[in-house]
């Protein structure tokens, strides 16, 4: 077996494993699947427009990449989500009591 077969292997055992230990972790709102869910998000969000500026990095000329054209699809989710998450904190800080909407500060 070649090594690009393990490879191949090997990453379709575990990016689904990877997916699951995230979505248990956040189910029981550890502070590990947060974070875990953030790190994806930040990648859609910045790590896919790489596929754009790629292409002119090599040889200075724009020519067609692979994955170019569907990294649109992630970036718009990306930051759909995000603006979801900040919609939701806002609303959460709105309906906040006094002693909620400022940790850190003695209620009066």
């Amino acid at each position: 077996m070649s090594t690009e077969t393990k490879s191949v292997i090997g990453a379709v055992a575990l990016i689904p494993g990877l997916a699951l230990v995230g979505y248990l972790t956040v189910g029981f709102e550890w502070p590990f699947g947060y974070f875990f869910v953030s790190t994806f998000l930040f990648g859609m969000m910045f790590a896919e427009l790489s596929h754009f500026f790629g292409p002119f990095m090599e040889g200075g000329t724009f020519h067609y990449t692979p994955g170019m054209y569907t990294a649109i699809l992630p970036i718009i989710g990306g930051w759909y989500v995000f603006r979801i998450i900040l919609r939701e904190m806002s609303k959460e800080r709105n309906n906040a009591g006094p002693d909620e909407a400022a940790p850190g500060r003695a209620a009066p």
